[in-house]
């Protein structure tokens, strides 16, 4: 293991509540809760079961194999080459791309809408883009540091905020925005039917915490700190989803939660006038600001490891002699995330197909990493294991069933599944050409070849 473990828990936590807590889950949680009614909270519930699963999976493959490849490791181990390379370039690379710019389009909005002309449009996205990048670009003990900092602003001002709307629990409604009750599956229907949606759009609000395993070089007491961190994580985002959605379901009528683009601006201004609209501001920039260096911080060193080990360009093991950081990846994620952001500027129905498109790809990398423990468990059953996933194989089964699910109910709009679909297969298409030439004509090895 190379590299100086300088990261502990809170750390670790602070990057995994930074990546999970972003405005996209924000939004999504709180459409959900006027869609949804109080049967959001059950849906919220089965979801969070799910994302344990998934982070007992990673935590056990990434302490079996520590190394900042990461994921593409565990899957070249066990099921060969190419699936290592396309399920790593499409759930982490390509999710960057589509997610991170879906947030920084939404930060850009919330921004602008408090502050109107401040900066031109995209102005505030690609402001954040940069201090992410530049937080990266100085190393691991400052993102450490920062990323704490914009953690706790993050928490703090997201539990006021629900705090506050609960508190307000006493104040008069106006009967003509009282809240509606939630849409009635049809007559007969089972439970289920109605619970089955939400739960499929809920687990994209736990999705994330897998992004602590790259930096698994950089940490310290990894057998001890990797787990803890993820369902620290997890179980921390469910209780501020808890509070935030629990006050915003008291205060705002369901058809502003459910119809709203900004349901999160329309719940700070709701609260306190102004100075919710402030404390927004500061859950919104640490949020936008805490996702972006995140990632920035995960996927490089991915990219780094897959680089060492031959699954991408030897240009991304390079790291800055001072700083020790992977600046190639770095700036190669966030020229990406600019060049998207630059070609949906003025399109801000962008954004729902960007976290689609961002979810599809992911679900597909879930699947595969259960699917790595549960080939592994039955090769190499003798393999060191410092952490073991509990109850197996019951976690990967009924993690990996439900990802499945999820990634064909996505979207009730069949003109949006249709565009959903079709682009991020092209987008899986365009990797896995991509990837057969680079095994092929420059490797010169095998597809499926497994390599221990």
């Amino acid at each position: 293991m190379t590299g100086t473990a300088t990261l502990k828990l809170p750390a670790l936590v602070a990057t995994g509540v930074g990546i999970v807590l972003s405005q996209c889950t924000m939004v999504t949680v709180l459409q959900l809760t006027g869609s949804g009614g109080p049967m959001v909270f059950v849906a919220m519930a089965v979801a969070l079961l799910v994302s344990l699963c998934y982070a007992s999976s990673f935590a056990e493959l990434s302490l079996m194999m520590p190394q900042a490849g990461g994921f593409a490791r565990y899957t070249e181990v066990a099921l060969g080459r190419f699936p290592a390379i396309v399920a790593t370039f499409s759930g982490y690379v390509v999710v960057t791309v589509f997610g991170v710019s879906a947030e920084l389009i939404l930060v850009d909005a919330v921004m602008q809408h408090l502050w109107p002309r401040a900066l031109p449009p995209m102005g505030f996205a690609l402001a954040v883009l940069v201090a992410g990048a530049v937080l990266n670009l100085l190393g691991m003990e400052v993102f450490a540091r920062l990323q704490t900092l914009l953690m706790v602003a993050k928490v703090a001002s997201m539990a006021l905020l629900g705090l506050l709307a609960l508190w307000g629990l006493g104040e008069a409604v106006d009967p003509a925005v009282a809240p509606t009750p939630a849409p009635a599956a049809p007559a007969g229907s089972p439970p289920f039917a109605a619970l089955a949606p939400l739960v499929a759009a809920s687990i994209f609000a736990f999705m994330g915490a897998e992004y602590i395993c790259p930096m698994i070089e950089q940490t310290d007491r990894p057998a001890r700190s990797i787990p803890r961190a993820m369902f620290v994580t997890l179980l921390l985002s469910a209780a501020l989803y808890l509070v935030f959605c629990g006050g915003a379901l008291l205060r705002l009528p369901a058809g502003v939660l459910s119809g709203s683009v900004l349901p999160h601006v329309a719940l700070a201004e709701a609260v306190t006038g102004r100075t919710g609209s402030l404390l927004l501001c500061v859950a919104a920039l640490s949020a936008s600001v805490g996702l972006v260096s995140g990632v920035l911080a995960a996927v490089p060193r991915l990219l780094q490891g897959m680089a060492r080990d031959g699954q991408a360009l030897p240009v991304f093991q390079r790291t800055s002699a001072r700083f020790g950081s992977p600046y190639v990846g770095i700036l190669f994620l966030a020229g990406a995330n600019a060049a998207v952001l630059i070609a949906f500027a003025g399109r801000p129905e962008a954004f729902m197909l960007l976290v689609l498109s961002a979810t599809a790809c992911w679900f597909v990398a879930y699947i595969v990493m259960h699917l790595n423990v549960l080939v592994l468990r039955r090769r190499h059953p003798d393999w060191a294991r410092p952490y073991r996933s509990p109850w197996f194989p019951v976690p990967q089964l009924f993690g990996g069933l439900a990802m499945l699910y999820c990634l064909f109910n996505l979207s009730p709009d069949p003109a949006l599944t249709r565009v959903l679909y079709g682009g991020a297969g092209l987008v899986l298409l365009a990797v896995a050409a991509a990837t057969a030439l680079w095994l092929k004509g420059v490797l010169r090895v095998r597809l499926f070849e497994r390599v221990l």
